[in-house]
């Protein structure tokens, strides 16, 4: 059978707790724009070549993706990341302050959320 299924087995069910997030990189450095954006990108990068894992069990092949999801981060990193100068800002969309109203109305994609 070669029916491909999409299917989550197992999901993070508190994805902003620190249960079952590792950490990545300690650092001593001033957290300057420069050092996050870097850091940000070489993360990124690694896992970017990461190729899926596929296990077959009993005619039944399972691929595991790794994916890489920045869910413990503050509100200066997603600024820094998303080029936002302001924290006022929606560092998702762009939306500034005065603006939440009409998030509707922002172009679409004009930020991506951080993945």
């Amino acid at each position: 059978m070669t029916k491909k299924l999409k299917k989550i087995v197992w999901q993070n069910p508190s994805p902003s707790s620190t249960r079952y997030c590792l950490l990545i990189k300690f650092m001593f450095a001033e957290e300057t724009l420069n050092v996050i954006k870097t850091e940000f990108k070489s993360i990124k990068e690694q896992v970017i070549p990461l190729l899926p894992t596929k296990i077959s069990i009993t005619n039944l092949e399972v691929s595991i993706k790794p994916t890489l999801i920045f869910c413990m981060i503050d509100g200066k990193i997603c600024n820094a990341v998303a080029e936002c100068e302001s924290t006022q800002t929606c560092y998702l969309r762009g939306a500034k302050q005065w603006r939440t109203g009409q998030v509707a109305s922002l172009p679409d994609g004009k930020w991506a959320p951080l993945t």
